[in-house]
């Protein structure tokens, strides 16, 4: 694998003869990092990855928004990146009775944003799942109990791998076997987590 300082010496050559492909990536935590490493691996391919960016967490406007940025880019792949404390602090703002419709209701968001898109654009979508976090209310309970965040997160990964199979223009990019390859230490800097 390669690091992010040597993908980012990519940037700085020559494009110009490689395969054409317009990406754009959307998230609710800032991409900037992700879609440079995107557009110099695909030097490494052969592809110059044409990168548009939305704005920090503006995937609802830009996808329900039918005169947003996206719509006039009109990408031929859209990567969507949600992250797991993102999704950790919607799971605490829940009332005890709902954190068990967790991996339910995103899968329903993200159904629903993935429907919008491919009615509105000829388009693949890639999807990151989510990374596992542990909140440690319940330790190794949490497996056997549906009300924990780390039951409702295996959930959602699961269903994730499901929609997919449903959903021929929908891929999944596993950063949870990425994480599981390398380790948790490895994928999070420890002053955010």
């Amino acid at each position: 694998m390669k690091d992010f300082t040597h993908l980012r010496k990519n940037l700085k050559k020559d494009f110009s003869g490689l395969i054409q492909v317009k990406v754009a990536v959307l998230g609710d935590t800032s991409t900037q990092f992700l879609a440079e490493a995107i557009r110099s691996m695909g030097y490494e391919k052969d592809f110059n990855i044409v990168m548009w960016e939305a704005d920090y967490n503006q995937i609802e406007r830009q996808v329900f928004d039918n005169t947003s940025e996206l719509y006039k880019y009109k990408p031929e792949i859209i990567i969507i990146f949600q992250s797991s404390h993102k999704l950790l602090s919607k799971f605490n703002k829940l009332q005890p009775n709902q954190y068990n419709t967790l991996a339910r209701t995103e899968l329903g968001i993200i159904d629903n944003t993935c429907n919008t898109l491919f009615h509105n654009l000829n388009t693949k979508i890639i999807f990151y799942n989510y990374s596992e976090i542990n909140d440690a209310v319940f330790g190794n309970y949490s497996n056997k109990t549906e009300s924990s965040f780390l039951f409702q997160l295996r959930k959602l990964n699961y269903e994730l791998m499901e929609y997919a199979i449903k959903n021929h223009d929908f891929y999944l990019c596993d950063l949870s076997a990425i994480q599981n390859r390398f380790g948790r230490a490895v994928f999070f800097q420890h002053q955010y987590t």
